[in-house]
């Protein structure tokens, strides 16, 4: 969660979304039949990773995330942690701001973006985000 997490543009978490474009683009270039028909499921990171590509992708038809990751970034900086926030907390006590580059990656602020039908598990805490 870390790499290039300085660097808005090639913050690793921009990668893993185009990630999920490109394997939409190689699956409905192999089965065009599947316009349409195409649904996203991710959990924890997955979740998260899933939030920001369909609020940007009506390819994909419909998404499940459960307990998505990367939402409300200015408060993972704060609670209490023991996976990759954590990590994420730690860097920027060390290094400075990192808030610009996590507000651009926030799930939470996509999903407000999404329009295709969606079922989401969501958690009011976990610390292990």
């Amino acid at each position: 969660m870390l790499h290039n997490i300085d660097q808005r543009s090639r913050y690793i978490l921009g990668g893993c979304v185009e990630d999920v474009w490109t394997g939409v683009s190689a699956l409905l270039g192999l089965v065009p039949e599947l316009t349409g028909h195409l649904g996203y499921l991710g959990i924890s990171l997955g979740g998260g990773i899933g939030a920001m590509a369909l609020a940007w992708d009506e390819r994909i038809a419909w998404g499940h995330l459960n307990v998505p990751s990367f939402g409300d970034q200015p408060r993972r900086l704060v609670l209490p942690s023991t996976g990759s926030a954590a990590a994420v907390q730690r860097y920027a006590r060390t290094a400075g701001q990192v808030l610009e580059t996590l507000a651009y990656y926030d799930s939470a602020v996509a999903a407000r973006h999404i329009r295709q039908p969606m079922h989401v598990a969501a958690a009011r805490f976990d610390p292990a985000l």
